[in-house]
């Protein structure tokens, strides 16, 4: 057998390659190289407004062909409008959204530093909710309640997505959640529900279709800081 393996050894042959940014310098050099136009609309300046323009075209092509022919493009039912209020914390932007059956808007600040997505709900300590204390709102805002929506679930301890699980006297009880940001001392804490958002998809040349994606929120109960002096909605 030893003698068999020896003789019928094959050996292998390792292959490599490099991936190169289709922006970064390398692949500008190569290009020149091989007599392309290193000026054409594929090598714009980096952090132009082109550049970003190209990035964001790139990936939108890739999620459609992700999410195939039924569901083109998602965004918030009320459409993707965002705003900036000006108020303390002016690099906030803010959006619509709608939330439980029935539907309720609120308006959210779309802040990429976080993973938890929390609303006011079944106040106990909130951040004021009328448009008196904020000089750009036209409207009130709403308080959630998993008790009115129809759509509502509990989250429970044992829940995967449950972090502060380990705090619960047992894995029936409703999930809770913490945060603290850095800004103003602000916090927010409460539980964890599942419920539904509602969205709309379409395409170029496609009329919008209703979504109701599932999604875990926070039921924001306690605000603390800056928020309960309404620096920010």
């Amino acid at each position: 057998m030893s003698s068999f393996l020896v003789q019928n050894t094959v050996e292998l042959a390792t292959f490599s390659s490099r991936l190169i940014h289709r922006f970064s310098k390398e692949y500008k050099e190569v290009r020149v190289s091989r007599g392309g136009d290193v000026n054409d609309t594929w090598l714009p300046e980096k952090r132009s407004k082109e550049y970003y323009q190209i990035l964001v075209s790139s990936d939108l092509k890739r999620q459609k062909l992700k999410l195939g022919p039924h569901y083109q493009l998602l965004f918030p039912s009320q459409g993707s409008k965002t705003m900036s209020l000006g108020n303390d914390f002016g690099w906030l932007h803010y959006t619509w959204i709608d939330i439980g059956t029935p539907r309720v808007s609120f308006m959210v600040a779309l802040d990429s530093g976080s993973d938890l997505f929390w609303v006011p709900c079944d106040c106990v300590q909130c951040a004021p909710l009328s448009a008196s204390h904020y000089s750009s709102l036209d409207r009130d805002l709403n308080e959630y309640s998993p008790s009115q929506s129809s759509t509502s679930k509990q989250l429970s301890c044992s829940h995967r997505l449950c972090d502060m699980g380990l705090n619960c006297t047992n894995s029936k009880q409703s999930c809770p959640y913490s945060i603290n940001y850095y800004t103003e001392s602000t916090s927010s804490s409460g539980l964890l529900v599942e419920d539904i958002i509602h969205l709309a998809s379409g395409g170029d040349d496609t009329l919008n279709t209703s979504v109701k994606a599932p999604v875990i929120i926070g039921c924001g109960m306690k605000q603390s800081g800056g928020y309960l002096d309404g620096v920010a909605p």
